[in-house]
């Protein structure tokens, strides 16, 4: 161990990767492991927020024990479908220092989509409001 205590690195977000649709309600979240310059064991808290800023919190754990290269989380909720979600997680050593506790990860989002919806049906752009045509086989354009 160092004379000093540095923090470890930041997690990197893994999956669900950032903007992709899921087709899970109850998604699992997962971070390539921080680093700790000390090399000091580590564990995880991680947090599920309804927006960007990640104050509107779903669901949140601390104190998980970190995977070998990766940690991963099952928040347990149940989400809602169609809908747009936030996660962050940081690592921490053991102790309550600010030097303990890594920064938060980069918020990535992800789009609950766990129901196959049919498409909705074309629109026709023209011919336009049922206007006279030149021909008797126009082109459609939907």
């Amino acid at each position: 161990m160092d004379a000093v205590n540095r923090p470890p690195t930041a997690p990197v977000p893994d999956t669900p990767a950032p903007g992709v649709r899921v087709a899970s309600r109850q998604p699992r979240l997962t971070v390539r492991n921080a680093v700790d310059p000390e090399r000091q064991p580590m564990t995880y808290e991680f947090r599920l927020a309804a927006d960007e800023g990640v104050t509107q919190i779903v669901a949140a754990q601390s104190g998980l024990a970190q995977g070998p290269g990766f940690t991963a989380w099952d928040p347990g909720a149940t989400l809602d479908e169609d809908a747009v979600y936030w996660w962050t997680a940081r690592a921490r050593t053991e102790g309550d220092a600010p030097e303990d506790f890594s920064p938060w990860s980069e918020a990535v989002s992800f789009r609950v989509d766990a129901v196959n919806e049919p498409p909705t049906a074309p629109r026709p752009l023209r011919p336009i409001d049922g206007r006279p045509v030149a021909t008797r086989s126009p082109a459609t354009v939907s």
